[in-house]
């Protein structure tokens, strides 16, 4: 019997882990009606649908099956259906992404017409809130009053905003169901019609319903030709894009590139401020340079973190707060990361020709440049023992709530090891953060860290846990430092091998953003403070300003320091070598590294 691959055992079970074409995956994001259509009657069963696709509707590009068996060879069995289940499915979006494409659009008919409102009206009558869908809802009024005020606002044909909003509905479900129509042809202006008059006939009904006075009836026949009435001529409006309209545009295109949750919240804080300060409904194309001066000038004054401090205040009323009470603004980086995205969402609009110009553009350049005064820096000697003599290092109650004060607990999990793995290796926060168990590995009696991103070479990747690197470059292996095994971190390690744990530091939580750092990083800045250690331009990071200055007092070479560090250098003659054979003259390097006046003897096991 042939060997079974992608067959992988976590713990005592087997499970199937195999990565998708990326062509394909690539095919899916970009064509998810087509892939959706796939799951319709004789397509993709369901339980294969949720294995396959992600939370966003994406094919995964790495997955993770578990087979629910210890038997090998139960599970290769197993394995091998699944396995022709995914090939399958991947031949089958393949051959009808290539059919699409071949497939000339048909162009729109009267009865395409009638049957497209008719989808698109009971699409919309589903959208109804589910109390008001099983009956009269206990706060009728409330909704009465706000169908009122839509059916008010609906009524009226000759308002360009609702014909407007009408032809931009007719254009979504003419492209989503793969017709050939535009704005100005008869039957497009037709069906915007229908989709105007459906939706004012809809909101009646709701109206009656909600008064108690409504027998159902059925819309079928809502479209119908009346004998000896001319239905009235549309003509396609100018469809205005609006600042709402644009930011939707482009946070869709993010979705499809896959930009990660995190680089997205800092383009959603922006937004929001646009549109308080300009107008969610303010058309593009009168957005000047005026207005994002505007934009910037309050951007300067806002506080950090402004929407929890100040919460259920709007704009104007937080930065007036701010000024009143002396509270800084953003700091430098962050202010220019906002204009740049501010910028970046105006060039993607001139890009899709929905603007002439960017007003935002070069608007961060009116800054002065960060100088080594506002630059982050090495934490100094007196903050280092401060930060390894605090109560979690040499005893408290807890490594939780209890952590800074003293007590009989030296609790070594990932608030111990994290800010030691970065004093002696130089890693980012969240490379250590992320460490798995199969990332410690023994090579030629040298014990060494992999800094990597899920891949074959770490089989025991906990499902959802998808590692991330800032950089290509930040891909490297670190042989562990001899103060880490005097401190007992070997011991750490085998216990956790023993445990069964997959990850290195399994207590640590994801935030929102999907990185296990950012929690880390808001529960670090608080311990600095706490135990008095907080200086101007020091963070987390500065543990890595620490390893670069300790390489250069041991006089490291360049090219090693980078190799350690995780840095990009420029040049391609970085992406040569790399061996294995390297290990021992790496860990000559990162043996030098030492830190004069701070004596970590009490941790040691």
């Amino acid at each position: 019997m042939p060997i079974q691959t992608h067959l992988v055992k976590r713990g005592q079970r087997y499970g199937l882990r195999r990565k998708i074409p990326r062509n394909i995956a690539y095919l899916v994001q970009q064509n998810l009606d087509l892939w959706r259509a796939l799951t319709a009657p004789g397509g993709v069963r369901k339980e294969d649908w949720d294995i396959l696709i992600g939370e966003q509707g994406q094919l995964k590009t790495l997955i993770w099956i578990s087979l629910m068996t210890s038997d090998h060879s139960e599970a290769a069995e197993s394995a091998r259906t699944k396995d022709a289940m995914i090939d399958a499915l991947c031949s089958e979006v393949r051959k009808t992404f290539e059919a699409a494409q071949m497939q000339p659009k048909r162009s729109l008919s009267n009865q395409d017409v009638t049957q497209m409102a008719m989808l698109w009206l009971h699409r919309r009558e589903a959208q109804l809130p589910p109390e008001e869908l099983s009956g009269i809802p206990e706060d009728a009024d409330t909704y009465l009053e706000i169908v009122r005020d839509d059916l008010g606002a609906f009524s009226n044909f000759d308002d360009p905003s609702v014909m407007g909003w009408a032809f931009k509905e007719a254009q979504r479900l003419v492209t989503e169901l793969g017709f050939a129509g535009e704005p100005g042809a008869a039957p497009f202006n037709q069906l915007a019609h229908y989709i105007a008059r459906g939706e004012v006939e809809r909101l009646r009904r709701r109206e009656a319903r909600l008064r108690g006075g409504y027998e159902h009836k059925s819309f079928d026949r809502l479209f119908d030709p009346v004998d000896g009435v001319q239905e009235p001529e549309v003509a396609a409006p100018l469809i205005v894009m609006t600042l709402t309209d644009l930011i939707n545009h482009y946070l869709a295109n993010l979705d499809r590139r896959g930009v990660a949750e995190k680089t997205k919240i800092g383009y959603r804080v922006i937004f929001d401020v646009l549109k308080e300060l300009l107008g969610p409904d303010k058309p593009i194309k009168r957005i000047n340079r005026e207005d994002c001066r505007k934009v910037r000038e309050s951007l300067v004054a806002l506080p950090p973190n402004a929407s929890k401090r100040f919460k259920g205040m709007g704009l104007a009323e937080i930065i007036a707060k701010a000024k009143a009470g002396g509270i800084p603004g953003l700091s430098h980086k962050t202010l220019q990361n906002y204009l740049i995205n501010l910028a970046a969402l105006f060039n993607y609009a001139v890009e899709e020709e929905f603007m002439d110009s960017n007003p935002a553009k070069g608007l961060q350049d009116g800054f002065p440049k960060l100088s080594s005064k506002t630059k982050r820096g090495p934490f100094s000697t007196a903050q280092l023992q401060k930060i390894f003599n605090a109560p979690l290092y040499v005893g408290c109650r807890d490594d939780q709530m209890g952590y800074a004060f003293p007590g009989p607990n030296v609790i070594r999990r990932g608030r111990f090891w994290v800010p030691l793995l970065a004093l002696y290796h130089g890693v980012r926060m969240n490379e250590a953060c992320q460490l798995l168990v199969s990332d410690v590995v023994v090579t030629g009696g040298i014990t060494t860290i992999k800094i990597q991103i899920n891949d074959e070479d770490a089989p025991d990747v906990p499902e959802g846990h998808q590692k991330k690197l800032k950089t290509a470059a930040a891909a490297r292996d670190i042989p562990l430092h001899p103060e880490l095994v005097k401190i007992g971190f070997l011991h750490y390690w085998e216990d956790m091998r023993v445990k069964g744990d997959n990850r290195l530091f399994p207590e640590l939580t994801t935030a929102a953003t999907g990185y296990l750092s950012d929690n880390f990083s808001k529960w670090f800045g608080g311990f600095l403070t706490k135990i008095e250690a907080k200086e101007p331009r020091t963070s987390f990071h500065s543990f890595r300003h620490c390893f670069r200055d300790a390489l250069r007092r041991a006089e490291v070479s360049q090219d090693m320091a980078r190799l350690l560090g995780g840095w990009s250098g420029g040049g391609t003659d970085q992406d040569y070598g790399h061996g294995s054979e390297l290990l021992p003259a790496k860990a000559k390097a990162i043996a030098k590294i030492e830190y004069p006046g701070l004596d970590l003897s009490h941790l040691y096991v």
